[in-house]
């Protein structure tokens, strides 16, 4: 399966010593932890309540607090705790409809877990100039552990990351070349006046790769445009229009601006465009597009559901969040702050950039920006989260 970075310029680019974003060697999280309880609500949870649960365990039980995933078609979330006390359950019960949460034991916290995601970006580089090609890695909630993928896994890999970070601390599993080289970056609504929607077709100046737009934001008091980092250098002129390869493009060819700002060096797929950035993003198919308003930042969870808005591939709804702020390789790049997620769809080439999204009742909340998917059509797609991206520009998200 090959996870490409989605520019439609379609960079699938072999990677001989990383990628496994889709096909891992072993099931996806949701799949591998997930159990199943009886329901007790109708309907699916509130994105308020996600929000409520992750808010009140920053603020008074980061040292215990493990996680959450959404189960049971999305009536209830389970949450993670090493100490699931009577007192601490009471605490949460308050701020969610009855019987929404189930409370479950790990025996890692977000916290531990984080400051071992930390110290494996810190030694990435390393590892892998040292033969061991750490492949991909994240936090875990429903097993408890930090998850990490290495290519060609050989016992005395494992059994130095099981002594650096602990054998009840990590998930070590094997990559196979094969899976390895499956993941590439992907990379148009064609006639589009400022400010400028989400979900654009873009090309560069010399109308030889093809992008999307994402959500527009404010930096500074000035409206600013979103794409994916892997698209265009700093400085690029930004047209709107798709890309139909060779030189050729269909669409009102307007300027869009250039990039100002780039952060694929810092292994954040993110970048700036000049332009203005309005409030709204293009959904529905390509051949029926409409105008939604975004409403805010939303929050998401291994077991919540997402829509994307792609130029070439339209709005694809329906997939699933399977993994959640991952370190990995695609095309040969180290990038962070990944989510990937499922579906019997797939993000293509010329999508990369555009808004991801979900919907809190009728409201629509930006949770990310396309970035990749697997060449294998397995379903599987990836994208960058909005929190990293709206922290690292200083920015916030343009809102009607």
């Amino acid at each position: 399966m090959k996870t490409t970075l989605l520019n439609a310029r379609t960079l699938v680019i072999g990677v001989a010593a990383a990628a496994v974003l889709g096909a891992l060697a072993v099931p996806a999280a949701g799949a591998r932890g997930a159990t199943t309880d009886r329901a007790f609500t109708s309907g699916t949870i509130s994105m308020d309540v996600e929000s409520a649960v992750s808010n009140l365990a920053a603020k008074s039980y980061a040292a215990t607090y493990g996680g959450m995933a959404v189960i049971n078609k999305q009536r209830q979330i389970a949450v993670y705790f090493t100490d699931p006390s009577p007192a601490v359950e009471r605490a949460f019960n308050r701020i969610a409809p009855r019987g929404t949460l189930v409370f479950r034991r790990t025996s890692q916290s977000m916290r531990q877990l984080n400051a071992i995601q930390a110290s494996l970006q810190a030694r990435w580089h390393s590892l892998v100039k040292s033969g061991m090609e750490v492949d991909e890695f994240g936090p875990n909630p429903l097993i408890g552990r930090e998850e990490v993928g290495v290519v060609n896994l050989k016992a005395r890999q494992a059994a130095k990351l099981r002594r650096l970070y602990g054998a009840r601390a990590i998930h070590v599993f094997n990559v196979t070349p094969r899976q390895a080289d499956s993941r590439q970056l992907d990379a148009s609504r064609v006639a589009d006046t400022p400010p400028f929607n989400g979900g654009d077709a873009i090309v560069n100046s010399a109308h030889t790769i093809g992008c999307s737009t994402g959500f527009g934001i404010v930096i500074g008091g000035v409206l600013r445009l979103l794409t994916a980092g892997h698209c265009y250098p700093v400085g690029t002129a930004i047209d709107n229009g798709r890309w139909l390869y060779g030189t050729t493009i269909t669409g009102s060819n307007a300027s869009m601006g250039t990039v100002t700002e780039r952060a694929f060096s810092s292994d954040l797929d993110s970048e700036v465009i000049s332009g203005p950035g309005s409030d709204l993003i293009w959904t529905g198919p390509i051949g029926n597009p409409q105008r939604a308003t975004v409403s805010g930042v939303g929050s998401w969870a291994i077991g919540d559901q997402v829509c994307t808005s792609g130029a070439n591939g339209g709005e694809i709804c329906g997939l699933t969040v399977e993994n959640v702020n991952y370190c990995m390789f695609i095309s040969l790049k180290y990038l962070c702050h990944i989510t990937e997620v499922h579906g019997s769809r797939e993000t293509i080439a010329g999508d990369s950039g555009g808004p991801v999204f979900r919907f809190s009742g009728s409201a629509l909340e930006a949770v990310g920006t396309i970035s990749g998917s697997d060449s294998t059509d397995d379903g599987n797609s990836y994208f960058t989260g909005i929190y990293a991206i709206l922290g690292y520009w200083g920015a916030s998200l343009h809102t009607g």
